[in-house]
């Protein structure tokens, strides 16, 4: 018989930036020589281990437990089918113990902590206990120590290491401990810690329990150790967020009298399935990879502007209750919390509410941020799809944008204006009229119909124009992709939409496409193609930077091919554009000081489709224009709050989303925040105006200010 089970405790340190720890853990695992810092490929390393894990899960309970039975005979071994299962286990073993202390594991807060407390037991947080949090406080997530800029140390050597748990001095209370990972091959356990409280717990506690949800079992030793750096990594920060502050009433573990010398102490292990296998039979199979770093949440718009959305607790609670995602698991606001095991309800009931499904903005930072990858948003939008055409249940303002979007082609309900108004004199004909074009711009709803995006429209017109491009609208011709409909759940009506579009399209033989809205964008280009529409889709500002290149830099290959007997005169009046710019920059020294700017990348314009570049080409070629970044840009930009149906739902819960972008682009001083997106730029007119601050910000698209600056210089 072994002496003891091997237990190491990872404590990172704030002396060595994430991308040298991250070169320095790809090293260590496959001793070889990498000459770029690499955060991209130990995240590509932790999805091998989980997608292993995930494929082998029984294998590897079925190791676990037969390693252990051999190994280990002294160290309890149960198997829990559930939480109520685990939390009677815990109640049978605890030998009159009354006092629970848990660390900051989500398997045990959120999956055991109600059954122990609803069974007398009290427990306490030691985390929370250690960090003396006496209150719950919103902070600005940029306000939070930043250990990604400087994260643990290259070594990552365990700061503990036991074997079973030491002879020291005992207190008289329960450790349940949620374990980071745990090798089926080599039974060695793996804690991260930035305090000191789970070695006080391990060290001190008379009985410990250690939690190993299945989906915390790996294959080997360095398997777990690589995957409990990475909750280093990637999850050390964003734990500071969900650091909720015990009662004053709570217990002080330190304060516990100690027992005599000698009491013997206990160890034991319970492996908690509660619902994870059934997780594998599903379509939602890839919730399983998800380590608890919570990096989601910290990235997440709702929950950092105090909205009760939380990506990692509601994938969480999908894992948990998934055979019964529908009516049973929604409910109309309140906490996300599971009622305590025995309450004689289901286990489903009120977990997630309505509140937190209508919050996500569907921008997509979680999944950016996500190390292994987890969809968040897609499992959002299947539950609001529950809501809307199973349940008929959806906020009063967004179905009347959805009944608008069906009877009228168009989600804004009460516009004055005609899809063609934004056209008048600007001699762009609809495709009735004239179908003989080089490309179609898709205007979009917006742009078309709502006073501030049709000034976007007339620039975006005024520009494809000036650069002698043959182009043409649909007019009143034209309806509604379909985005909102989708983003709001509406799968019926989208479908009906983009079916719609795509026979026209095709009427009309389009085959070139360009638009300035990236929500138009994403569905014309990444989601009609499921309905037959292959078309050759652009963001205005790609062919607007195309344009803008000097002679010697364009590309080979432009971003829009065009019809060969048009292709000659394309590039003569392209290379028009070009020189007026080309005078333009020349003269800028004479006319005035350098303005300076800020851009905002639209969630779906940057995340979805990855155009982070040519909107800063745009920029860098105009004369009298300095870019000065806001310090969330591209990949990790923070959400215009406008997105996911957003445009069309009442933000009475938290914080404004925009005014907190707009708060960021005030800090870099620049006197014009430029986007690329009618969303973002009607949620930061609106956010300047509520925060008072017309005088010193304003925001224009980028096609409002290209064209302003050639209109002044041809004026």
């Amino acid at each position: 018989m072994n002496p003891g089970l091997p237990i190491c405790v990872v404590e990172p340190d704030s002396t060595e930036k994430k991308a040298a720890a991250a070169l320095t853990m790809f090293r260590a695992r496959f001793n070889v020589a990498v000459n770029t810092p690499g955060i991209e490929d130990v995240k590509q390393q932790l999805r091998d281990i989980r997608r292993r894990a995930r494929d082998n899960m029984a294998s590897l309970v079925q190791a676990l437990k037969t390693n252990m039975d051999r190994q280990y005979p002294q160290i309890r071994v149960k198997s829990a089918v559930d939480n109520n299962e685990a939390a009677e286990y815990i109640a049978e073993i605890s030998d009159g113990i009354k006092i629970i202390s848990t660390n900051g594991s989500s398997t045990v807060a959120e999956e055991l902590r109600p059954g122990l407390v609803a069974r007398g037991f009290t427990v306490v947080n030691s985390y929370a206990a250690e960090f003396r949090v006496k209150e719950r406080k919103t902070l600005d997530y940029w306000d939070l120590p930043r250990l990604s800029e400087k994260n643990l140390d290259g070594t990552f050597a365990p700061s503990v290491r036991l074997t079973g748990l030491p002879e020291t001095e005992t207190r008289n209370y329960l450790a349940v401990l949620g374990v980071n990972t745990i090798s089926a091959r080599d039974l060695t356990v793996f804690f991260v810690q930035h305090l000191h409280n789970i070695h006080v717990d391990l060290t001190q506690a008379r009985k410990v329990v250690l939690i190993a949800g299945l989906d915390k079992i790996v294959e080997s030793k360095e398997d777990a150790a690589f995957q409990a750096k990475c909750m280093g990594i990637f999850g050390m920060e964003n734990r500071l967020l969900a650091v909720e502050p015990e009662p004053d009433t709570a217990v002080s573990l330190a304060g516990l009298p100690l027992l005599s010398p000698g009491v013997e102490r206990e160890l034991h292990l319970i492996v908690l399935d509660n619902d994870r296998t059934r997780l594998l039979q599903s379509e939602f199979k890839d919730l399983f990879l998800c380590i608890g770093c919570r990096t989601c949440n910290s990235a997440c718009p709702a929950y950092l502007s105090g909205k009760p959305l939380r990506p990692r607790e509601l994938t969480l609670n999908l894992k948990k209750h998934l055979s019964e995602v529908g009516s049973e698991l929604l409910k109309e606001g309140g906490d996300a919390e599971a009622p305590p095991a025995g309450a004689g309800e289901s286990p489903a009931a009120k977990v997630i509410t309505e509140d937190q499904i209508w919050a996500c903005t569907t921008c997509r930072a979680c999944q950016e941020e996500c190390p292994v990858e987890v969809k968040h948003t897609e499992a959002i939008i299947g539950l609001r799809q529950n809501l809307v055409m199973d349940q008929a249940v959806i906020p009063r303002t967004a179905e009347a944008a959805l009944r608008s979007l069906e009877a009228r082609g168009h989600p804004w309900r009460g516009t004055r204006f005609s899809r063609t108004d934004w056209a008048q004199g600007l001699g762009i004909s609809t495709l009735a009229e004239n179908s003989d074009v080089d490309i179609l711009y898709w205007v979009g709803c917006t742009e078309a119909l709502e006073d501030r995006g049709m000034k976007v429209a007339q620039a975006t017109g005024k520009l494809l124009t000036r650069a002698g491009i043959r182009v043409g609208f649909l007019g009143a011709e034209e309806t509604c992709c379909g985005d909102p409909a989708r983003r709001l759940g509406n799968e019926y009506l989208f479908q009906v939409q983009a079916e719609t579009n795509v026979k026209l399209l095709q009427r009309y033989n389009v085959r070139k496409i360009v638009t300035a809205c990236p929500h138009c964008y994403n569905t014309l280009k990444n989601e009609y193609p499921r309905f037959g529409g292959e078309f050759e889709v652009v963001h205005h500002t790609q062919l607007i930077a195309d344009l803008l290149r000097e002679p010697e830099a364009a590309p080979k290959e432009p971003v829009l091919s065009v019809a060969k007997d048009s292709s000659t005169a394309l590039r003569m009046t392209t290379h028009a554009l070009r020189m007026t710019t080309h005078a333009l920059r020349m003269t800028s020294g004479t006319e005035g000081e350098s303005q300076s700017v800020t851009y905002h990348d639209p969630c779906y314009l940057g995340r979805y489709n990855g155009v982070y570049d040519p909107p800063r080409q745009i920029l860098s070629n105009l004369p009298g224009i300095t870019l000065v970044e806001m310090e969330q840009n591209r990949q990790r930009s923070f959400c215009c709050g406008g997105g996911g149906g957003r445009m069309w739902l009442e933000e009475g819960i938290g914080r404004r989303i925009s005014e907190l972008r707009i708060g960021r682009a005030i800090e870099t001083k620049a006197r014009t925040v430029v986007t690329a997106c009618p969303f973002c730029l009607q949620m930061f007119d609106d956010a300047i105006k509520a925060k008072g601050v017309e005088e010193s910000i304003k925001v224009m698209d980028i096609a409002e200010l290209v064209n302003d600056i050639g209109g002044r210089r041809e004026g």
